[in-house]
């Protein structure tokens, strides 16, 4: 009886481990604590810059939700500053004028070596992208929108997509936080909408949609938060533009979630 016992007890303290992880196991809490979503709008993130050898840029502190104001542009001999990205290798630049902070966020500097004038495509400084941009380029490019079920931001977990281009070179792991376009804050009770603008050729190869851990900088935690859709490809998505997963049911790892292909309007 005092076997029994005792290993009814190890179970439950085990379920018990599992279930404060967050995102690691299937024994994950479906629900985020009610403190998270009161205060999510107070939260604030730290955002680094990496120059890659050039002048030094100060980090920034962002709120919740807010958009980036895009610093001074670096220095470095030989060289001239090109444009802010998400990547080390520059796959994807940021966007000041439409990606908001949801996390900690480190940003790397592109440079073009000589004296080529630095890129706009991402400057603040732009008053719209239409107007300076090639009419190749805007219709190149389609605004995404991913819908989630509700046990997909418990403890307030985002929404980020990972994509890849024909050679098989991407964004990396599980990609960049998408922008939260259903309200001022993630609703635990699902059906928040998700974009991101993405650039056809880059994904040409395809692309994911994933659930991210918001305080991946923080602590050392994965920014993986163990669920994500199955590879989809832009065929697919045909004249659609959303790929809703309201409906899914908690599924953690391969082979992904199937939601279905539906149109966002706002």
């Amino acid at each position: 009886m005092k076997h029994s016992t005792k290993l009814a007890m190890l179970l439950l303290s085990s379920t018990f481990a599992l279930a404060s992880c967050g995102g690691s196991g299937e024994a994950t809490s479906t629900s985020a604590p009610d403190s998270i979503a009161a205060s999510e709008t107070e939260m604030t993130y730290t955002v680094t810059f990496d120059s890659m050898g050039g002048s030094a840029v100060a980090p920034v502190t962002v709120k919740y939700g807010e958009k980036l104001t895009k610093p001074a542009d670096p220095t470095k001999e030989g060289y001239t500053f090109k444009e802010w990205c998400v990547d080390e290798i520059c796959v994807t630049a940021f966007n000041f004028r439409t990606m908001t902070i949801l996390s900690d966020w480190t940003l790397y500097a592109s440079w073009t070596e000589g004296t080529t004038i630095s890129s706009d495509r991402d400057s603040d400084s732009v008053a719209s992208s239409s107007e300076n941009t090639s009419s190749s380029d805007v219709s190149n490019t389609k605004t995404v929108y991913f819908k989630d079920p509700a046990w997909w931001t418990a403890d307030g977990a985002a929404t980020s997509i990972h994509y890849w281009d024909v050679s098989g070179k991407g964004t990396t792991w599980p990609g960049i936080v998408m922008t939260l376009v259903s309200g001022a804050s993630v609703s635990t009770s699902g059906g928040n909408v998700w974009s991101f603008d993405l650039d056809l050729t880059l994904a040409a190869g395809g692309f994911i949609f994933a659930r991210h851990n918001p305080d991946v900088n923080s602590s050392g935690q994965a920014a993986d938060w163990g669920a994500k859709t199955v590879d989809l490809q832009i065929s697919e998505m045909g004249e659609n533009n959303m790929y809703d997963c309201s409906g899914c049911a908690i599924s953690w790892g391969n082979p992904g979630l199937t939601g279905v292909w539906s149109t966002y309007s706002k």
